[in-house]
């Protein structure tokens, strides 16, 4: 009798992970998709010529900082930080300008300027920082690094575009 109580756990336990499996890769998914189409409309909307003589356009692609951050919100893949990061190009109103919780030169992105503080671009030095304005809208080149605990997108080696 006991036998057969540990099998039952046991094949209920292989059919929850089986499970679990399967909910996470589908939500995996449901977010790549996600961040795809928001890319693709973005970079739809955004481009750019170098003179007026030339006719072709360079697409940017561009995200939102509130978009950024519900799109990767719930990616249990981005709560792990990575030094290597993809690289991202995001548009947003600055909240604030410092240093972070680790003294490192950053802004905050939002998408209103008494918004909520979706995105921190983490920048190389202190001086960079003196071009900001608190409100200023602004577009970020940097490397995704880690969703934060405190429910923030981090991006490092930010610069302006």
């Amino acid at each position: 009798m006991k036998k057969k109580t540990y099998i039952i756990a046991l094949f209920t336990l292989i059919l929850v992970i089986i499970i679990g499996f399967i909910v996470y890769q589908t939500a995996k998914n449901n977010v790549n998709d996600t961040t795809t189409n928001q890319n693709q409309t973005t970079s739809s909307k955004e481009t750019a010529t170098s003179d007026s003589k030339q006719s072709d356009k360079n697409e940017v692609n561009i995200v939102k900082a509130k978009d950024l951050f519900e799109a990767y919100k719930n990616d249990p893949s981005k709560k792990e930080a990575t030094s290597d990061g993809e690289h991202i190009n995001v548009n947003g109103v600055i909240t604030y300008i410092g240093q972070d919780s680790h003294g490192t030169p950053s802004i905050n992105l939002s998408d209103t300027a008494n918004g909520e503080g979706y995105v921190l671009c983490v920048f190389g030095s202190f001086e960079e920082l003196d071009a900001f304005s608190l409100g200023q809208e602004v577009t970020i080149s940097a490397n995704f690094h880690i969703m934060g605990s405190d429910g923030m997108v981090v991006l490092k080696q930010s610069k302006v575009i």
